[in-house]
C-alpha cells in the first residue's frame, strides 16, 4: 500500500480511539486556544456551518488563471500547460469545486490546509490531494526550519518531504507554524450557542425543567418513589390527560417549578452568539437571508463588502502559496492569479454610458444591446448635446432659447434648424 492509500485510509477506518485528545496535543493538532482541531472540526454545524459554507462556495467559485512573466511586469495568460490541468482536475475523485471548498473548510475550521502533491514520471506535481488537517504535524529542529511533516494514521506515522506538501494558513501572530483559526477565535460564543440549542431541545423534548413536583414531609422509599412517578405520568401526563385533576393523599403537596423570563428570551441570546459568530467570519447577515429589510442597494454593498474585505484578502494568500509551492515545480516564471471577485460598480458603469451617449459615440440601442434589452423605435439616432456649441455661435446669435433648454436632439435635426 502507497503512502496515498495509507493517507486516505483514515477516512474509511474513522477516529482511531487509542489516540486521545491529550496524545493528539502533542501532535501538533491543536488550535491556538488550546481546542484540538479534531475538536474544531466537530463544530461543523449551525451558524460555523452557514459561515464557513458560504465563504468555501465564494472560493470554489473563483476561476484561477496561470500567467507567465514577460517584459515591463507584463503578465501573459496561458491557457494550454499542464499546471491549469492540474488545477482543473487535480486527481481522479476530487472535482476542482470538491478540492477548493475543502481548502476553505479546512482554513476556517483548523487555520490550516494541506494539498499532498504527488510527482508524476517528468519529475512535477501530477495530483493534487487533500490532507486531513487535524491528524498533520510539522516536523522542525534547531538547524532546519523545515523538515518535513506526518500524518498521524492511528498508530502509523506517515511522512513527507517538504516539497511535496503545500501548506496554506492563515498567518498567525505567534506561531511561525500553524495557522491561526477563525473558530478558535469564536470557540466561546460557538460552545454558548450549542449548550442554548441542547437546553432548547431538551426543553421541547421533555421539558428540560419539570413542570412540577411532588412534596411531603416524610421519606419516600426508592421503589415508591419510583412508583408514584411512573403513576403520575400515566394518568396525569400528556395530551390525553389534559384536565384531569389529581387527588392527593398521604400530605403529598403539588409544587409548580417555574422559569424565568430571561431562560425564555433564548431569541435574543441565539441572536447575540449567532452575530458574534458572523462577525468574526465577516459574512453579513444579508448573505444568510437573515435581514428582512434588505434591498438591492444594500445587498450589494454588503456584496461588495465581503468580497473585497473578506474574499479578496484570502484569495490573494491563496495565489501568494501557490504560485510559491505549486507554479515553481513546473517553471518558476509561472504565477497563479484568481480573476476579481468584486462587481463592477453599476453606477459607474451607468454614468459611463451616459457619457459616450451625451457625447454621440454610442446610439441608445447600442447601449441596450450591450446590456442585454431589446431594442427600441427611434434608439439608433446619435444624440447630441445642444448647449455644447462654439462661443463664435453664441455671439453670431446663432443659439436661441429653444435650443438651451433641449438639452439633447437627433444629430440630423441639427443639420436643419
Amino acid at each position: 500500500m502507497n503512502r496515498l492509500s495509507r493517507a486516505f485510509s483514515v477516512f474509511r477506518k474513522g477516529v482511531d480511539p487509542a489516540v486521545s485528545d491529550s496524545q493528539w496535543l502533542t501532535l501538533g493538532a491543536q488550535s491556538s486556544s488550546g481546542t484540538s482541531k479534531r475538536e474544531l472540526i466537530r463544530k461543523y454545524s449551525s451558524w460555523v456551518y452557514s459561515c464557513v459554507n458560504i465563504r468555501a462556495k465564494a472560493i470554489a467559485g473563483v476561476t484561477w488563471r496561470v500567467y507567465v512573466k514577460g517584459g515591463a511586469d507584463e503578465l501573459v495568460e496561458i491557457e494550454d500547460h499542464p499546471l491549469v490541468l492540474l488545477l482543473d482536475n487535480p486527481n481522479a475523485f476530487y472535482t476542482r469545486s470538491e478540492l477548493l471548498m475543502l481548502l476553505s473548510q479546512h482554513q476556517d475550521l483548523t487555520g490550516d490546509a494541506y494539498w499532498y502533491t504527488p510527482t508524476n514520471g517528468f519529475g512535477a506535481p501530477g495530483e493534487i490531494w487533500p490532507l486531513p488537517p487535524e491528524r498533520m504535524k510539522i516536523k522542525t529542529d534547531k538547524t532546519s526550519f523545515l523538515l518535513g511533516y506526518e500524518l498521524q494514521n492511528g498508530t502509523e506515522t506517515i511522512q513527507f518531504k517538504p516539497e511535496e506538501v503545500i501548506h496554506f494558513r492563515f498567518p498567525h501572530p505567534s506561531d511561525p507554524y500553524y495557522g491561526a483559526s477563525p473558530l478558535a477565535a469564536a470557540i466561546l460564543s460557538v460552545d454558548i450557542d450549542e449548550s442554548q440549542h441542547k437546553f432548547q431541545s431538551n426543553f421541547y423534548k421533555n421539558s428540560g425543567i419539570p413542570p412540577l413536583a411532588l412534596e411531603t414531609d416524610g421519606d419516600v422509599l426508592p421503589a415508591l418513589r419510583t412508583k408514584m412517578r411512573e403513576e403520575w405520568s400515566e394518568n396525569y401526563s400528556g395530551s390525553k390527560n389534559s384536565g384531569k385533576i389529581p387527588i392527593l393523599s398521604n400530605g403529598l403537596k403539588v409544587k409548580p417549578i417555574g422559569i424565568s423570563p430571561s431562560q425564555f428570551n433564548w431569541l435574543e441570546a441565539n441572536k447575540s452568539t449567532r452575530d458574534d459568530i458572523l462577525s468574526i467570519y465577516g459574512v453579513p447577515a444579508s448573505k444568510l437571508g437573515l435581514v428582512e429589510d434588505v434591498n438591492r442597494a444594500n445587498a450589494d454593498a454588503n456584496d461588495y463588502t465581503f468580497s473585497a474585505n473578506v474574499i479578496e484578502p484570502i484569495l490573494n494568500l491563496l495565489d501568494e502559496r501557490m504560485t510559491k509551492d505549486l507554479a515553481i515545480k513546473f517553471d518558476p516564471r509561472l504565477i497563479v492569479k484568481h480573476d476579481s471577485t468584486i462587481r463592477d460598480d453599476d453606477k459607474a458603469e451607468a454614468d459611463v454610458a451616459k457619457v459616450r451617449l451625451s457625447a454621440g459615440m454610442t446610439t441608445i440601442n447600442e447601449e441596450r444591446l450591450a446590456e442585454g434589452y431589446e431594442p427600441v423605435e427611434g434608439g439608433d439616432e446619435i444624440l447630441v448635446p445642444r448647449n455644447m456649441v462654439t462661443l463664435r455661435d453664441v455671439i453670431a446669435g446663432k443659439v436661441n432659447n429653444s435650443q438651451s433648454t433641449q438639452t439633447m436632439t437627433p444629430a440630423e435635426d441639427m443639420t436643419n434648424p
